[in-house]
């Protein structure tokens, strides 16, 4: 029914004093009960699959410090296997790369590249780093959620490159993403 027709029903309905029947209340909760079964599996469909791109991320984050740390550099795109995560670079809902990396980089961008509508972008960054009281190298790294999902005016690509920041601070997230984690620090 039209929602006009159905809000004129309603009011006849309550003008007249007369209750709703058993039988449109059965209608009505089947109604909901068939939209919430419908609505809800997408739903978390969703909820899973950016779970998935946020700990694929944070685990590039983690091996990129630990990579920098035995070899004093940052896994490149070219040598994405190098990273030991049994990962694909392409998944059915994302792209995963890495921008930046190689033997001098002093900062690296890893990126979940959404490839549907409705998915948010997420990047991490990992950064060569100084703790200030000891003057020892560290890395340190953060992870960004897009704010909008793809196919929203305005929303972040996932090509969006982590900011570096000053040498005891973490690497920033841009101005169309949200911080998701707590830097993490590795120390040598």
């Amino acid at each position: 029914m039209k929602t006009k027709l159905k809000t004129n029903f309603l009011q006849h309905q309550v003008r007249k004093g007369k209750n709703f029947t058993l039988i449109q209340l059965s209608v009505i909760t089947t109604t909901i009960s068939l939209l919430a079964t419908i609505t809800l599996p997408a739903f978390s469909q969703r909820t899973e699959t950016a779970k998935q791109a946020i700990t694929t991320i944070g685990s590039m984050n983690r091996a990129q410090q630990a990579f920098f740390l035995e070899r004093n550099q940052f896994v490149a795109q070219k040598d994405f296997n190098q990273l030991g995560l049994g990962i694909s670079p392409q998944t059915p809902n994302y792209t995963y790369r890495i921008a930046g990396g190689g033997p001098k980089a002093t900062i690296v961008t890893n990126q979940a590249i959404p490839r549907v509508n409705g998915l948010k972008a997420y990047i991490g960054g990992a950064k060569v780093g100084m703790v200030l009281q000891t003057s020892e190298a560290t890395t340190l790294a953060v992870l960004c959620e897009a704010k909008k999902p793809k196919g929203m005016p305005g929303a972040a690509t996932g090509q969006e490159l982590v900011t570096s920041g000053s040498a005891s601070a973490p690497p920033g997230c841009p101005n169309s993403y949200v911080k998701v984690t707590q830097s993490l620090k590795l120390t040598r």
